[in-house]
């Protein structure tokens, strides 16, 4: 059990005690900035004095959006050094968007990340997310939707999957920023300050001058999002049982849904929305109104009607609810050589021939060909679910036409909604899924507490 010191060397002790592997090195994100110096400070700190077992790295990301950055990443490698901590400076190379900057800069910097992690085998990659980050994370997802459910109440989880493969820690959401900045003033440690965190051009920084987290409001809040953790990932854990135990599918193109009266109906309505996720290739799941849509047609269909949602046809029939990709919006895709891509927002195509392949949906059925139809469905239903399918083929860059089957080309199933960014409290309705899909497991979190918010305050 950690003992108690400043607060910042407490939460990394808490995180440090539940580390399932500590024979694999932490990778430390620091951009220069007062949380982020603090963590590599309070970690250093703590790993040398109580885990000298586990070993850290940092990595520092040059997004060269700013003349500053270089010098600055350089000044984070040489602080690095002189605690006698591996560091490397990882560029953001190539063009950059003229619009969604922050949004690109987010994903290239967790790729980044992830390929350094992956570079050194790090079993997780720690980032610096404060109480204060929560909270107008928070309150972002509140303005934009309406959000004030268990899913937008819990904010950011502690721990994140990132593309299947790169857990992304976040020990600090329970310190406050001031704290941080305490801490380094009493060690006598400078930071850099962003001139983009105080640019009202960014979502953030105006959710921060409006509403900021007051220092009364603190342990309230910290009990709101405790809550809606767990409800969240209560939540999860039915969903994920409610799949496992009525879901099926068809060739990853038809998705059959038992309705046998054994749920409640706003559970049986979620799982059907997850399942209107995963056939529709969508990153977020149906919200609003849609939600709405859906559970009065699943509370008051009669068997045969349909529903187009999500990108999706919702059927109802004969005891079950029937998901399957709507004939529209469908968008030809060409892998070049040796790359990967995702068709459709539902499969991943991975290219390791010297030669272009085209992605485009199935050609219609032959009269000799045998679907196969599974017994909730009938031959119509299948066949138009067969259609949303992907088929490769080698292109001729002169001709640019089909020119043969792409054999070889094996399209997999892909969850757009959880394959680029997996939050631990929705990590049981993954694993539901890739056991649906028969795709290989996500990987297991890298500590051993889920809610680490309710763990340091134990």
């Amino acid at each position: 059990m950690a003992e108690r010191g400043p607060a910042p060397e407490f939460a990394a002790a808490r995180c440090l005690e539940n580390v399932i592997d500590p024979s694999r090195p932490l990778l430390l994100a620091v951009s220069g900035g007062s949380d982020s110096m603090a963590m590599l400070l309070a970690f250093h700190r703590t790993v040398t004095r109580a885990y000298p077992a586990i070993r850290i790295s940092a990595a520092t990301i040059d997004h060269r959006l700013r003349a500053e950055a270089a010098d600055e990443a350089a000044a984070v490698a040489a602080f690095c050094a002189s605690l006698g901590i591996d560091h490397r400076i990882l560029p953001w190379i190539g063009a950059k968007p003229s619009s969604g900057i922050q949004a690109a800069a987010r994903l290239a910097r967790y790729r980044l990340l992830a390929d350094e992690a992956g570079r050194i085998s790090a079993g997780a990659v720690l980032t610096a997310h404060t109480i204060d980050d929560q909270f107008e994370t928070i309150q972002m997802r509140a303005d934009r939707q309406g959000d004030t459910d268990a899913f937008g109440s819990a904010g950011m989880a502690p721990q994140m999957l990132f593309e299947k493969k790169t857990w992304v820690v976040r020990p600090f959401l329970n310190c406050r920023r001031a704290d941080l900045r305490n801490y380094l003033e009493a060690q006598g440690v400078d930071w850099i300050d962003d001139p983009s965190n105080a640019d009202h051009r960014y979502e953030r920084v105006r959710q921060r001058s409006k509403a900021p987290l007051n220092n009364t409001d603190v342990g309230e809040f910290l009990r709101r999002t405790e809550t809606a953790a767990v409800m969240r990932g209560d939540r999860a854990e039915l969903v994920a049982a409610a799949i496992e135990a009525h879901a099926s599918q068809w060739r990853c193109a038809l998705f059959v849904m038992r309705d046998d009266g054994t749920l409640s109906r706003s559970l049986f309505a979620e799982v059907v929305a997850e399942l209107i996720a995963l056939a529709g290739g969508l990153v977020y799941p149906i919200a609003g109104p849609k939600i709405v849509k859906l559970r009065t047609f699943l509370d008051e269909a009669k068997p045969g009607s349909r529903l187009a949602l999500g990108r999706c046809i919702v059927m109802r029939r004969a005891g079950n609810v029937l998901i399957w990709r709507e004939d529209r919006g469908f968008a030809d895709l060409i892998v070049e050589p040796r790359s990967v891509g995702l068709w459709d927002g539902r499969f991943r195509v991975e290219n390791p021939t010297d030669r272009p392949v085209l992605i485009t949906r199935m050609a219609p059925m032959t009269d000799s060909e045998d679907l196969d139809v599974p017994d909730a469905a009938t031959a119509s239903i299948a066949a138009a679910a067969r259609s949303a399918l992907p088929r490769a083929h080698f292109t001729s860059p002169e001709l640019g036409e089909s020119r043969g089957h792409g054999r070889g080309i094996q399209p997999i199933p892909a969850i757009a909604r959880y394959d680029t960014f997996l939050p631990v409290f929705e990590r049981t309705i993954g694993r539901s899924l890739t056991r649906l899909l028969g795709l290989e497991l996500y990987p297991a979190p890298p500590l051993g507490t889920v809610n680490l918010d309710r763990m340091m305050r134990q």
